[in-house]
């Protein structure tokens, strides 16, 4: 007779401070430190398994004192003494997406552990996923001079980057002569995408997308206001551009929406927060409605990173993912040795975590 299943012994969460280089700034935000949490469930046997939690206000109302609270003090008493084969239970606690989404990736990576397999390989046989190919990388390049960001731009084409996520703003036609500049220095072989952020105007919206579209632009994340339906459904029809729903799809239940509403072409799912059961969900979704998948990594760090590319892997996505933020940050505990090559992320084995920098008092303070 086999032993019963390992339960949750304890769910623990930890300051993780992530500081940039050079701030990430885009036309609604800025970023220069990344204050995060480490989330970890331990298994009444010992198996520990972790994920990085992604905090962004300004995007998803969540601050790393209200993730702390949420899985502290709401989800870890109703997780604690359940068995890990239990599906993620209902916590009776609505919105927290960040919360959320790290505790799912967390009880995953622990079932992963627990079967002994990478995590890759754990969410690929969950789907029955045989031979997943590495995902092609895209980097981000944040409103800047175009200088500086030719600058980001180099350094990422030498080391095998060749697909690029250009940060616009609601001033449009400098973003052109970006564009153009960028075109001149990369050559016609690179993936040119771009980001608004919903910051474009309705009204400059025909103009626009024409002017992107004629500098070989590939496609266009969240050009306009989600709240702006009607705009949003005419404006795509006509759109020459292909759209990547990115802030419109939150959830699932969004996604649905979007998707139901005629206005995905491609998602953008980022597991920091939907986690790993809803973000393969979203894939399946997206897919019964004719829009293709990419991953995002919500400016994760490595560890986020890592747990990006898996899902990336297990629900086999077709568009360049946003999987190479993580290489900006410094002071990062977690340890990935995954590799670029010939333009995809490639990664032999699961990141591991350094708990004596952890526990430096500078980690928390950041």
């Amino acid at each position: 007779m086999s032993s019963p299943s390992p339960r949750v012994a304890s769910l623990d969460i930890t300051p993780l401070g992530l500081e940039l280089a050079r701030p990430l700034r885009w036309d609604t935000g800025s970023l220069t430190v990344a204050r995060h949490a480490l989330v970890r469930v331990t298994l009444t046997d010992g198996t520990v398994g972790m994920a990085e939690a992604v905090p962004r206000p300004t995007i998803h109302g969540e601050t790393p004192a209200t993730v702390t609270h949420a899985v502290r003090d709401w989800i870890a008493p109703r997780l604690v003494g359940r068995s890990i084969d239990d599906v993620f239970p209902e916590t009776g606690l609505t919105g927290h997406l960040t919360a959320h989404a790290s505790v799912d990736m967390a009880l995953h990576h622990a079932r992963a552990r627990l079967a002994g397999v990478t995590l890759a390989a754990h969410l690929a046989s969950e789907r029955g996923v045989r031979g997943a190919t590495a995902p092609r990388v895209a980097t981000i390049l944040g409103l800047d001079t175009i200088d500086a960001v030719l600058d980001d731009a180099r350094a990422a084409h030498r080391r095998g980057i060749r697909v690029f996520k250009v940060k616009m703003s609601k001033g449009w036609r400098q973003t052109c002569a970006l564009l153009d500049a960028l075109r001149a220095d990369l050559g016609e072989t690179c993936t040119i995408y771009v980001d608004a952020n919903q910051a474009l105007p309705v009204e400059d919206g025909p103009d626009c997308l024409a002017a992107l579209a004629a500098r070989g632009v590939a496609y266009i994340e969240e050009p306009f206001d989600v709240t702006a339906y009607a705009a949003r459904r005419r404006l795509h029809a006509r759109s020459p551009l292909p759209w990547v729903a990115d802030e419109s799809v939150l959830t699932l239940r969004a996604l649905r929406t979007q998707l139901e509403l005629g206005m995905v072409d491609i998602v953008n799912i980022k597991p920091a927060r939907t986690g790993f059961t809803q973000s393969i969900a979203m894939a399946a979704l997206a897919r019964r409605h004719g829009a293709r998948v990419m991953i995002g990594s919500q400016a994760s760090g490595a560890l986020g990173a890592a747990w990006a590319t898996a899902l990336a892997c297990a629900v086999e996505a077709d568009v360049p993912c946003e999987l190479d933020f993580w290489r900006r940050y410094g002071g990062d505990p977690v340890r990935w040795p995954a590799a670029l090559e010939a333009g995809r992320l490639v990664a032999e084995a699961d990141p591991t975590l350094d708990e004596t920098a952890l526990a430096d008092p500078s980690n928390a303070t950041r």
